[in-house]
């Protein structure tokens, strides 16, 4: 039989050859992140459930195989179709999951540079006549409409929302940012794409990477953090995703750094969402907000005397605005008569000199020339520190300090620039908590009342405004503050009894959420989680959000514990490592927020 078979064999056969199975590869890891930007961003998400089928088929896993062929997410053939089955749902949730591990840092890079060249600075015009918010939210409209949301304008431009539809007529989540941004310059304005203003190293309005992190106006505060909820929002919809608990929002102020007014309308008419988080602030939980403190004082002209032989300060100011910590503060002077300019802008480098090494900062310089006044050479004084956020004092260097104790070294004439001067060196310099004032006070988990000067500006008559900004934790009410703030002007008066405070007095009311109710501990889960850190806890900040305005809120990231705080400060950024986590801690705190995961 044998023999036969193989003669038969060796003259040819009619009979159909036997089909071998087709062995099914499992992928390899790669196979991923190389699907991230095979094809269409929208299709994505079909790139990978080919590629999981393609495992679960290798490896015999039946009950995910047949999961994933009765999902189809958005890009396949069939669909898309909601994964109404509990495993297909539960595919999705991991496919989506996966794609923003995976592919989430560059498109958050890549969306994050799109929202940065908006120059929406609501201080140059208001939102509602303002071109660049314009711009932006026809932007956003498109990118909505593309990746299959709903987008809407409340308002005069009061907001804009990003809605993800769920199964229930009701708001599940809102997350809650600010699309307006700080301006570069001053007087704020628009300027040119590629523009380096003073201070920075990098184009504002160019997001670039950098040695892991993503410069750029609005990269930290808050235009990276929107586009992780954007990408959170379209990985649900590209997936099928929609909430059983109901939709999920983005809401977007856009004024929050000039005026909350707008976001206090939309705050008031805007449908209540179960769970309201802001995420512009830090990790891990924010659950108390410090109240917000604006006062200023008011040092009145001072007539010269004609026999006056001393230096004159013509003009000075410090600052760009209320919640930055100053990195530049400006003193011009008319050297005293029988002086050459030249020698007395010796005197004034000498007196840096020493101003410089009492201080012993490495971040101070000041820097002594001359420029052209009204057709006088006149000696131009710039000290340079370093910006932060006026709720986070400690972490700049004030050039105010600094210009404040170089004046007092310079013999000037009495006026009212050398008398403001002098109230910064008295009850300012070297104090960040409001002793010096005789302001201050702490809170056991707030912390401490912060206090910084951070404006001062020469106005036409001769007169400066000092103006100050406070952050205060719980403790006295607004009046009893308001009295303290009378108390330490009196203490100014004592030696400059003609300033007055200005007219523009604001003393806000400090947050603090309910730290035992659903909310606090699902986030705190989120991160302890993502960053193996079981101990972590709700914290406190200075800074005030828009969590205050929406009832049991609370602040979810940006930043990261450790890392200084970027947002108002020239070279803003954010680590990249930052705005990964941010992407996929929103995105799992979307799920256990409306029941789709535990």
């Amino acid at each position: 039989m044998i023999a036969l078979a193989a003669l038969l064999a060796s003259c040819g056969s009619s009979a159909p050859p036997v089909a071998q199975p087709v062995a099914v590869v499992d992928p390899a890891d790669d196979a991923w992140t190389h699907a991230c930007d095979a094809g269409p961003v929208r299709e994505r998400l079909e790139r990978f459930r080919q590629l999981d089928l393609q495992r679960a088929r290798a490896r015999g896993e039946v009950r995910t195989v047949t999961a994933l062929e009765a999902w189809c997410p958005r890009g396949c053939e069939r669909g898309p179709i909601a994964p109404l089955d509990q495993d297909a749902r539960a595919v999705a949730i991991d496919a989506a999951r996966r794609a923003i591990e995976r592919c989430g840092e560059r498109d958050a890079i890549a969306l994050t540079t799109e929202l940065v060249r908006f120059q929406t600075v609501a201080a140059i015009a208001p939102p509602a006549s303002n071109p660049e918010h314009a711009r932006l939210a026809a932007w956003l409209a498109r990118w909505s409409e593309d990746a299959g949301l709903a987008f809407r304008v409340s308002g005069e431009h009061d907001a804009w929302e990003i809605e993800l539809a769920g199964q229930r007529d009701e708001r599940a989540l809102s997350y809650v940012f600010h699309a307006d941004v700080v301006p570069v310059n001053e007087p704020p304005s628009v300027i040119a794409s590629d523009a380096v203003p003073s201070g920075w190293t990098v184009p504002p309005f160019e997001a670039r990477v950098v040695d892991g992190r993503l410069y750029g106006r609005g990269t930290e505060d808050d235009k990276g953090p929107i586009a992780a909820g954007m990408i959170v929002l379209a990985s649900l919809r590209d997936a099928g995703i929609a909430p059983e608990a109901g939709s999920i929002v983005l809401a977007l102020g856009t004024a929050e750094e000039h005026d909350w007014e707008p976001m206090r309308r939309y705050a008031a008419s805007a449908p209540r969402a179960r769970h309201v988080v802001s995420v512009d602030a830090s990790y891990p939980v924010v659950a108390a907000e410090s109240g917000f403190v604006a006062w200023g004082i008011v040092v009145p002209a001072i007539e010269l005397r004609r026999t006056e032989r001393r230096a004159v300060a013509l003009d000075a100011r410090a600052g760009l605005f209320l919640t930055q910590i100053p990195d530049e503060a400006e003193l011009v002077v008319r050297p005293p008569r029988g002086v050459a300019i030249d020698t007395w802008i010796e005197r004034a480098r000498e007196a840096a000199r020493i101003e410089l090494e009492a201080r012993r900062e490495p971040a101070y310089r000041i820097d002594v020339d001359t420029i052209e006044r009204e057709g006088e050479r006149v000696v131009r004084i710039v000290a340079r520190g370093r910006s932060a956020h006026s709720s986070v004092p400690e972490e700049g260097h004030n050039a105010l300090w600094l210009l404040a104790g170089l004046a007092s070294r310079l013999d000037l004439a009495p006026g009212a620039i050398p008398g403001a001067l002098a109230i910064v060196r008295a009850h300012f310099d070297g104090d960040h908590f409001g002793e010096r004032l005789g302001v201050g006070y702490e809170d056991d988990f707030m912390g401490p009342l912060t206090s910084a000067a951070t404006l001062l500006r020469t106005s036409a008559d001769g007169g400066v405004t000092l103006q100050v900004n406070m952050r205060r934790p719980r403790g006295p009410s607004a009046d009893e503050f308001r009295a303290r703030l009378d108390a330490a002007l009196e203490r100014v008066r004592a030696e400059h009894p003609s300033v007055r405070a200005t007219d523009d007095v604001h003393v806000g009311d400090p947050h603090v959420a309910d730290l035992e109710g659903e909310l606090v501990p699902t986030l705190l889960a989120v991160w302890r989680s993502a960053r193996d850190e079981p101990g972590a806890m709700p914290i406190s900040i200075r800074g005030g959000t828009y969590a205050r305005l929406f009832p049991g809120a609370v602040d979810f990231g940006p930043s990261l514990p450790g890392h200084r705080y970027a947002g108002h400060g020239a070279d803003e950024h954010i680590g990249l490592e930052a705005l990964h986590t941010t992407t996929r801690m929103l995105f799992d705190a979307a799920l256990r927020l409306t029941g789709e995961t535990d």
